[in-house]
């Protein structure tokens, strides 16, 4: 009985050593988000062209991604006429698993797939899908972990009408 209490207490040590060891600073700023785009071309996002920007870092073999992209996707251009950007930064091991996404997926706003450069500024998410919201200068506002679905984007999208 005393080993197996001592085994669950060097478990959960070992689990919050290794749970606080991998937990990343979120970015205070994304001054430079540059990489290769679904088309396989050099793209650098200029954060001064939208009153704010939501970056959405996700991956093909992501469902609660995919949930969240289709919102994005059939509201992306009500956003665009509030001036909300949407920027796509893709996870996936290779160009042509990401070419296929947004394909398959039909996602309208710009994708970059990722880069350890780019991967560095975002402060190196280890959950999918991860959100941050930008302003005009790159300086993230909000940054949140996981899917957001149909009311998180919404309330999300009424914040962000809010702070005109």
């Amino acid at each position: 009985m005393v080993s197996k209490k001592f085994t669950l207490i060097l478990f959960l040590f070992a689990f919050l050593c290794i749970s606080c060891d991998v937990l990343q600073k979120s970015p205070r700023s994304v001054p430079n988000l540059k990489g290769i785009s679904v088309k396989g071309e050099d793209f650098s996002f200029e954060f001064s062209q939208c009153r704010s920007t939501i970056i959405a870092f996700g991956a093909s073999f992501c469902p609660p991604c995919k949930v969240d992209h289709e919102i994005f996707t059939q509201i992306y251009d009500s956003l665009k006429s509030d001036s909300l950007c949407v920027l796509y930064v893709n996870a996936d091991e290779d160009l042509k698993t990401m070419q296929n996404y947004v394909r398959k997926m039909k996602i309208p706003y710009p994708s970059l797939h990722w880069n350890y450069e780019l991967m560095n500024n975002l402060g190196n998410p280890n959950l999918l899908p991860t959100y941050f919201i930008a302003d005009q200068n790159g300086n993230i506002k909000i940054y949140a972990k996981g899917m957001l679905g149909k009311s998180g984007i919404t309330k999300l999208r009424q914040y962000l009408q809010e702070t005109k």
